[in-house]
């Protein structure tokens, strides 16, 4: 067998060690290699994914076989055995369904939360869990799932963080699933650089349902070959995975789908109202939507929209929960508007409207749950 040594080799366990170039176990330089290659007609990978060393990737011959080292990177089955220990900071609502998933798929998780209580369903069933980030540092990759843009500095840069834990010789994939600022993002990232970690963004959508199922919008931004390293992680947590492109670009995107979403699920719960004393039917109106101007998320399956309601109204202290995010989401989506020099005069009126926590508002939401449908 054959396969790429890299400072991450204790993860390949099953594969002795190559590097260098495939002819004479040199190391050309990476401009050499690909003129060499190009000559020979044959193709290169010139940059290593794994270690960033510089070296040929032509054919192997093994006896009668010939392996392509190309075709066998670009394939993606090497990504699986590189990651091996997971490191998952933050479990409430959202992230504990998240780390379950991954533990249910034979992964080897530890959990990290600040409040001990939340680590107890995890204990209880034997996985690993700690209340100090350092704790973590040294898995293959570490997930980050916390709350907002302060937990997340406080997670890697605090007392305990992970910066105290990190070995340079062998750094973990940084992947940052929380949603925030693109600038709190970068602040992130050159704060573990120099340690030789590597960060990738990745804000999800979907709820505690689609955290649950498996099935999140996950939105990812970084350098594509540690992309590709984390997607064997990613798919396990979301079918619907969206490059969109640098560092940076996906909390954008996920603050642009935030905007758009909260002010449809407020409206919308306003709309069905008026239509429900109104006495239009509302599964007839969700068909009218969604075959015009007014449709949405929330318009797609209006019994499914009612039930959801009621679930974030099931009670005073979850309605309180979601509006507190709703307020957070939207407070970042003005901060990023006016890092960006833009005055979104509409946004700011919006923002400050969402988040009501005012009885009537609870009573309405919980009032589309009670609905019965024929």
């Amino acid at each position: 067998m054959i396969s790429i040594s890299t400072r991450r080799s204790r993860t390949l366990r099953w594969i002795p060690t190559w590097s260098g170039c495939a002819r004479n176990r040199s190391k050309p330089s990476a401009e050499a290699c690909r003129v060499d290659c190009k000559q020979r007609g044959r193709p290169c990978w010139s940059i290593c994914h794994l270690s960033r060393q510089s070296h040929c990737c032509g054919p192997i011959h093994l006896g009668r076989a010939t392996l392509s080292i190309t075709c066998w990177l670009k394939s993606g089955f090497w990504r699986s055995a590189l990651i091996n220990t997971i490191g998952f900071i933050g479990v409430g609502n959202m992230g504990s369904r998240m780390a379950n998933r991954l533990a249910a798929a034979g992964h080897d998780v530890t959990v990290c939360d600040a409040y001990a209580p939340a680590l107890q369903p995890f204990v209880a069933r034997g996985i690993q869990s700690s209340t100090k980030p350092i704790d973590v540092a040294r898995k293959d990759i570490v997930i980050l799932m916390v709350a907002d843009d302060d937990q997340l500095l406080a997670v890697v840069s605090g007392e305990h963080g992970l910066i105290s834990g990190i070995d340079p010789e062998m750094p973990p994939l940084l992947l940052i699933m929380s949603t925030g600022l693109p600038r709190t993002m970068e602040a992130v990232r050159q704060a573990v650089t120099l340690l030789g970690v590597r960060v990738i963004e990745a804000p999800v959508s979907g709820g505690v349902g689609g955290a649950e199922r498996g099935t999140l919008s996950i939105m990812m931004g970084g350098e594509q070959a540690d992309i590709d390293e984390a997607m064997p992680i990613v798919n396990v947590l979301g079918n619907n995975v969206f490059r969109c492109g640098a560092f940076g670009s996906a909390q954008t995107v996920k603050l642009i789908n935030n905007m758009i979403g909260l002010a449809n699920l407020y409206v919308s719960a306003e709309a069905f109202e008026i239509a429900r004393k109104s006495g239009v039917d509302l599964l007839l109106l969700g068909t009218i939507l969604e075959a015009s101007t007014g449709r949405n998320f929330v318009s797609r399956d209006i019994k499914t929209s009612c039930f959801q309601y009621a679930n974030w109204a099931s009670s005073p202290e979850a309605f309180d929960d979601l509006s507190r995010i709703v307020r957070k989401d939207m407070k970042l989506a003005v901060s990023l508007a006016e890092d960006l020099g833009i005055d979104a005069g509409v946004l700011k009126t919006i923002a400050n409207v969402l988040g009501d926590t005012s009885p009537r508002v609870f009573e309405r939401w919980n009032a589309l749950g009670r609905l019965s449908f024929k």
